[in-house]
C-alpha cells in the first residue's frame, strides 16, 4: 500500500508504523523505496523510547529522510521504561543509539510496576501466563 501511494498517488511524504507494517525490515524497505522516489519518509511512533528507537532504525543513514515524529508528552510507563532517554538536541535532531539492538536498556523495576498478571486458559490448559520479571 505504501508503494502504491508513492507510485500512483504521488504523495510527497509517507509515514510508516514499523510494528504495523510487519517489522523493521519491511519499514526499512519502504524507507529505501521512498528515498529512491524522492518521497520523504517519516517514522510513526508515540509510545515509548523503545518504539521510538525502533522506528528510527528503519531509516537511519538514509540521506533524504530527516523528519521524525517525536512524542510531545510521555506516559509514566514510557518515562521510566528505559535507562537511556531520546530527546532532540539544540538543533532539533535526535541521535540514534549506537549500542546493540535498539540501543536501550530496559528498566526492569518500571516493568514490574506496570506489569499486569494475565493467564490464558483453554480447557484447563494454560496457553499463556505473564512471565516473572
Amino acid at each position: 500500500m505504501a508503494r502504491n501511494l508513492m507510485e500512483f498517488a504521488k504523495v510527497g511524504y509517507i509515514q510508516i508504523e514499523a510494528g504495523r507494517i510487519g517489522g523493521l525490515t519491511l519499514a526499512y524497505a519502504v524507507a529505501r523505496d521512498a528515498e529512491q522516489r524522492g518521497v520523504t519518509y517519516v517514522n510513526h511512533t508515540f509510545t515509548t523510547p523503545l518504539a521510538l528507537s525502533a522506528s528510527l532504525q528503519t531509516y537511519a543513514g538514509l540521506e533524504h529522510c530527516r523528519l521524525c515524529e517525536f512524542p510531545a508528552e510521555s506516559s509514566q510507563l514510557a518515562k521510566g521504561l528505559t535507562e537511556e532517554k531520546l530527546a532532540p538536541d539544540n538543533n532539533g535532531r535526535i541521535e540514534i543509539p549506537d549500542q546493540p539492538g535498539l540501543g536501550m536498556t530496559v528498566n526492569l523495576a518500571t516493568l514490574r510496576r506496570f506489569l499486569m498478571p494475565v493467564e490464558i486458559r483453554v480447557k484447563n490448559r494454560v496457553l499463556y501466563q505473564t512471565p516473572q520479571i
